[in-house]
């Protein structure tokens, strides 16, 4: 998600990150429905576990889809919908609103072109999620400290008129939105403390970035 919006709206200040997972967030009707089980067996993935599908006759590392839906609880966790069970995600649900049309063009190892049409969520979304992953892991890993500088970078470059709308600099939003303002807000704290001088990232660039598109 962030690589596909750091691809298609280049910034100043953004980090190179690598990812080899593939997250794909459907909503909880279509989860019930298993639809997208049969659809996924069709094409060659196995289910590993309820929500996790890895393709079949590859060497490792395997192709793999992990399928998250919607919780409001603000918090992850798993929920049974239909007959399988399904990791939730917090601010998911934000992110499967409108989002942003990418067309992928990559070039593979062995000299192959593909063109591939792809659906990501508006940079509210991915902020948003991505906010709650740091929270999650926060001790863990910087991974998701460079995500939100890249997204944030996007951001203060291209504006959110081109990136699917922004609410998060309007003060007393309440539920993910206000989740993710105190989330962010205390990151910029973190950075200015000089608490992410590791990261890879400018750690005051951020910090002002915060501070001018997060409301309190």
């Amino acid at each position: 998600m962030v690589s596909l919006i750091a691809a298609a709206f280049p910034s100043e200040g953004l980090v190179e990150r690598r990812t080899g997972d593939a997250d794909a967030g459907i909503p909880i009707e279509l989860a019930a429905s298993g639809e997208l089980h049969f659809a996924l067996s069709g094409i060659g993935y196995e289910a590993e576990n309820s929500n996790r599908y890895v393709k079949t006759g590859f060497d490792d590392p395997k192709p793999t889809i992990d399928l998250l839906i919607p919780t409001f609880t603000g918090k992850f966790g798993s929920q049974r919908r239909g007959d399988r069970v399904f990791n939730t995600m917090p601010g998911l649900a934000v992110a499967l609103g409108p989002g942003i049309d990418i067309t992928v063009y990559a070039t593979l190892r062995d000299g192959r072109e593909l063109v591939v049409p792809a659906s990501v969520p508006g940079i509210e979304g991915a902020i948003i999620m991505k906010a709650y992953a740091w929270r999650d892991r926060r001790t863990q890993t910087n991974k998701d400290v460079i995500d939100l500088s890249n997204l944030l970078h996007v951001l203060e470059q291209h504006g959110p008129d081109v990136l699917g709308g922004w609410r998060l600099g309007t003060p007393g939003q309440s539920g993910s939105r206000g989740d993710t303002a105190k989330l962010l807000r205390q990151l910029a704290d973190m950075l200015d403390a000089g608490r992410f001088m590791n990261a890879r990232i400018h750690p005051r660039k951020v910090f002002l970035l915060i501070r001018k598109h997060i409301a309190k």
